[in-house]
């Protein structure tokens, strides 16, 4: 929008006819909301929702920090930004204003006037709504509105070059000397936010940068080793998270170290990750290969405990490097201090000795576990279990586990709270019903197709924030003669989620 910002000529006739001027500069929006138009029913209805209830209201600092992130956290952008803006915007006004008497009308045909007003009211509409109702003001709700602004910062860089220079036989030489910034400024705005994407430096200590730097520790350190025993034991790399975040930390790091002697990364966002792409990765594993494997809270919550269970060793519940029969909870339980590891909301831990896992809690890492049977009379496998049963922590995962070869169909599962008891109308009983607080189902035949034994249904307790010592489980599935069911711990801290 800077390289075409449209030239408005000065309009000299008494009488504007047809459109006025300033009017064309709400052209692109007329257009951006007829474009809009097929959404409004999906609109409307998360309206009826009431906004997102995940979200949180927010702050009378919300629209400096939206400016902040836009100008990628550059101090020296954001303040050429806003001084643009106001020089212009004090400009405008007092031309408005020269002529007597004073007109709103005159004031709000002014382009750049029009413009912030447009902005403006966007921002009003979000975050009076989400103050007074729901929230729903979040940064990408400005993104379409925020080139306005970014015209009113223009108009104001190029009144500035007018008023800097004089004008001689109708030439103004500083103008015309300054002309290539408005090719140079746009182009290196546009290579910033493609190229340099400093808007990740703000988690330069988080969960994506630490998984980074852990990862090329680990492969210094086998480097090392190697070097040292001249053994020849291979390794990888797993990654699992926003690639090009991971990529950007990588970069930031590498630039210090020799990156031929470390192998490359796979990224698991890059193949979705499928379970058949997990399942040739672990197929193609060397005897005595060690995994780094790096997840962080956006992961599938399955993800981890079909990996983990396929190794012998993993380093995810040690203390110390000696033993490796500690329980699980003495490493992640939230009476114990949170490490470095546990606060930035990601794990890392090494991966060695593949194997198939079997049919029982000690492969899966389960606590409070149990092999449950079919007992009825016919193939469907249908139960409804106290969620007290596994004593679950807000961040564990129930991890529910059936063997492919004799289970087929889906994993359905529903959680459901008891309704305070009421009378009927009629017939003025005390009736007790239930709500329902979530639903999900896993396709048994997603992971046969795939060569794994074992099909993981994986319900992440972190993402209900309804449920409650009364809730219970219902498990339905098409056909199955038994099932694994018990808690698989998750890291206190890793959804974000207090232990209290």
């Amino acid at each position: 929008l800077l390289l075409i910002q449209p030239k408005i000529p000065k309009n000299t006739r008494p009488h504007t006819q047809g459109i006025h001027p300033s009017y064309i500069l709400f052209l692109p929006i007329t257009i951006a909301f007829v474009l809009y138009l097929p959404h409004l029913p999906i609109t409307f209805a998360q309206f009826q929702l009431g906004g997102l209830n995940w979200l949180n209201q927010p702050t009378p600092s919300f629209l400096l920090d939206f400016l902040g992130y836009a100008t990628g956290h550059s101090t020296v952008l954001l303040a050429a930004l806003l001084l643009l803006i106001v020089y212009n915007l004090q400009f405008q006004f007092r031309i408005a204003f020269l002529p007597k008497p004073p007109s709103l009308k005159r004031i709000l045909r002014q382009p750049s006037i029009l413009l912030t007003f447009g902005f403006l009211l966007v921002f009003a509409f979000g975050y009076v709504y989400s103050v007074a109702r729901a929230p729903i003001l979040q940064n990408n709700a400005l993104y379409f509105a925020f080139p306005l602004l970014m015209l009113v910062a223009s108009e104001g860089l190029t009144t500035l070059r007018k008023q800097l220079g004089s004008t001689q036989n109708g030439t103004n030489r500083f103008e015309r000397a300054t002309q290539p910034l408005a090719i140079i400024v746009p182009l290196a705005l546009l290579f910033n936010t493609l190229c340099q994407k400093q808007f990740f430096t703000i988690e330069r200590k988080g969960c994506h940068h630490r998984i980074v730097e852990q990862s090329i520790a680990f492969a210094h350190n086998q480097i090392s080793l190697q070097q040292s025993t001249e053994k020849r034991n291979p390794w990888q790399i797993w990654l699992d998270g926003p690639a090009d975040n991971y990529q950007f930390h990588r970069r930031q790091i590498l630039y210090k170290h020799n990156p031929t002697t470390i192998p490359p990364t796979i990224y698991f966002e890059t193949q979705g990750p499928t379970l058949s792409f997990i399942a040739k990765k672990l197929q193609t594993l060397k005897p005595n290969e060690q995994v780094f494997f790096g997840v962080q809270s956006g992961s599938q919550p399955w993800l981890l405990p079909l990996v983990e269970s396929h190794f012998a060793h993993t380093s995810r519940y040690e203390n110390d490097p000696i033993s490796e029969e500690l329980t699980i909870d003495r490493k992640l339980s939230p009476k114990n201090p949170p490490s470095q590891e546990q606060l930035i909301g990601g794990e890392w831990f090494t991966l060695t000795n593949y194997r198939e896992p079997s049919f029982g809690p000690y492969d899966f890492h389960l606590q409070n576990a149990d092999i449950l049977h079919n007992t009825s009379d016919t193939t469907e496998f249908s139960i409804e279990l106290p969620l007290k049963l596994f004593i679950a922590e807000p961040n564990d995962i129930l991890l529910i586990v059936v063997k492919t070869e004799d289970a087929t169909g889906e994993i359905q599962t529903s959680l459901w709270n008891p309704r305070t008891p009421s009378k009927h109308d009629f017939t003025k009983e005390i009736v007790q019903t239930a709500k329902q607080i979530d639903w999900r189902s896993t396709h048994i035949k997603d992971y046969s197709d795939a060569g794994f034994k074992y099909a993981l249904h994986a319900i992440k307790l972190a993402d209900i924030p309804e449920w409650n010592s009364k809730t219970a489980i219902k498990i339905h599935i098409n056909n199955a003669s038994k099932i694994l069911i018990g808690t698989y711990h998750g890291n206190p801290y890793l959804y974000g989620v207090s232990p209290e």
